[in-house]
């Protein structure tokens, strides 16, 4: 059973606008050049707040995804993140990974949060963990 997290910290100028209707309309995955894991549009999801959408899955279907958050604010305060696990996340999203690895999180409004790991960004890349961060 293997666990997948992913963290967009610090970024752009981004209104929560940007973010579309998470909670009726605009579905999201997290794709690793590998594979994706998917957060459809619905009831798992909700408004937090004036800023924020948050996805939770207790049950983790379809792809293992528990939760998720999307974060409006300006340059160096929007944020985010996934954490999937358990035996629904795909078996080619598990490390160790090839490098680089390019990390994304895409909705069906054509809005894209994505990174990409090198070397010198890999903190941990073994059978347990995949563990980056930009520079």
């Amino acid at each position: 059973m293997g666990e997948l997290v992913w963290r967009w910290l610090n970024g752009e100028n981004t209104a929560l606008a940007d973010f579309g209707a998470a909670t009726d309309t605009t579905n999201y995955a997290l794709c690793v050049y590998a594979g994706e894991v998917a957060m459809p549009a619905g009831p798992k999801w909700h408004l937090a707040g004036r800023r924020r959408f948050k996805f939770k899955d207790p049950s983790r279907t379809p792809d293992g995804v528990q939760a998720s958050l999307l974060k409006s604010g300006a340059t160096g305060h929007a944020r985010v993140w996934v954490k999937a696990k358990g035996e629904n996340v795909p078996d080619s999203l598990m490390p160790p990974l090839p490098l680089p690895v390019t990390a994304q999180v895409v909705n069906d409004a054509n809005l894209c949060f994505e990174a990409v790991y090198g070397a010198p960004d890999v903190i941990r890349n073994d059978a347990r963990q995949f563990r980056a961060k930009t520079q």
